[in-house]
């Protein structure tokens, strides 16, 4: 039988719950698929577990799994359930959560970049290349963050 505090640990992690917005919740809300939703997790998780290189490395990963993936099998098959429509609210949803989670500018656009693409999943005039495209527009902004975040640790070690 578990305990309170291990439940609490299961259900309510506090390296996902640091804000008001709980990761897994935003994840549902944007009806991301699994790489996607992996992403977002570590991203919005980044230095409060592990490393922050490390974390926004994983986020890198899945991010690169997802180009793979969409690239090998077509626009739309590892998408999400839930059709995220990309209205007045959820503008203000979305940075609502940014805000929240603190991201730096190279975040908040990789997540934007991300979030376009879910935003027009049902669009008929969305094509892979538009996709793919966009996801390597997140990869490239991630880098520039895990970049700019090894320079800055390669300096402090000088």
């Amino acid at each position: 039988m578990q305990t309170d505090k291990e439940l609490n640990i299961i259900t309510k992690a506090p390296h996902y719950n640091t804000g008001k917005h709980e990761v897994i919740t935003v994840i549902e809300r944007l009806g991301l698929g699994f790489n996607i939703g992996n992403a977002l997790k570590y991203i919005a998780r980044a230095g409060k577990k592990d490393a922050m290189v490390q974390d926004l490395k994983k986020a890198e990963y899945y991010i690169k799994r997802e180009i793979t993936f969409v690239a090998r099998n077509g626009d739309g098959a590892q998408f999400g359930n839930v059709s995220f429509q990309e209205t007045h609210t959820d503008k203000e949803y979305f940075n609502d959560v940014v805000l929240d989670w603190n991201l730096s500018v190279f975040l908040y656009k990789c997540l934007e970049e991300l979030l376009l693409v879910e935003s027009t999943r049902y669009n008929q005039y969305r094509t892979l290349v538009n996709v793919v495209t966009r996801y390597n527009e997140a990869l490239t902004y991630l880098q520039l963050e895990i970049r700019k975040l090894e320079d800055i640790q390669s300096s402090c070690n000088s």
